[in-house]
């Protein structure tokens, strides 16, 4: 009988082959590239224009919903040329005037006063609007106040819409609220 001595395997061991200098800068390159295109959006972002419409509080003659003021103000670090503010009408009721809650505006009929053209807003510049010098005696409305501006030096014009609603609160008196643009006003509450 022959002996044949068994042979012993070895296990293979591999190693990990380690990353070429060549990949490593790829990676790298990649990478920063990355964070670059990151940062370049962040900073797009901060620098958009911001044109802002702030709703008055009270009126000033409770009879009146259009004795209010409009502030126009650049909340931006790129000035706002040619700025226009114009005046959109969706609804608009008198006296003892109710609107119809189930009708959203295009706000495609405007006003504007000569006074409230071609401003140049730089930040935190404001300019002030006053609807009575166009409509009087209205007790509630939907209107929209539009902005159109050329960001800094872009040619380029573009527009904000802002849309206000006047609401009664419990006490009877008229409030303006902020009102997303293409929706429908909330239906009155039926009175028990």
């Amino acid at each position: 009988m022959s002996r044949k001595k068994a042979r012993r395997v070895k296990p293979k061991i591999t190693k990990q082959k380690e990353q070429n200098p060549k990949t490593q800068k790829r990676m790298y390159s990649l990478l920063i590239g990355i964070c670059t295109f990151v940062g370049f959006v962040a900073s797009v972002i901060v620098f958009l224009p911001r044109p802002n419409v702030s709703a008055p509080t009270v009126p000033f003659d409770t009879e009146d919903s259009f004795s209010v003021s409009f502030d126009v103000s650049n909340n931006g670090f790129i000035p706002l040329h040619n700025c226009t503010v114009s005046f959109g009408v969706g609804q608009v009721a008198g006296k003892n005037g109710q609107l119809d809650p189930l009708f959203i505006p295009s706000f495609e009929s405007r006003f504007v006063m000569p006074a409230w053209t071609d401003h140049n807003l730089g930040m935190d510049d404001r300019i002030t609007i006053v609807l009575n010098d166009l409509i009087k005696n209205v007790s509630s409305a939907d209107i929209a106040i539009i902005v159109s501006y050329n960001p800094w030096i872009i040619p380029i014009g573009r527009e904000k819409i802002y849309r206000f609603v006047t609401f009664k609160q419990n006490d009877g008196r008229q409030f303006w609220r902020s009102w997303p643009v293409g929706e429908m006003l909330p239906m009155p509450k039926k009175k028990q």
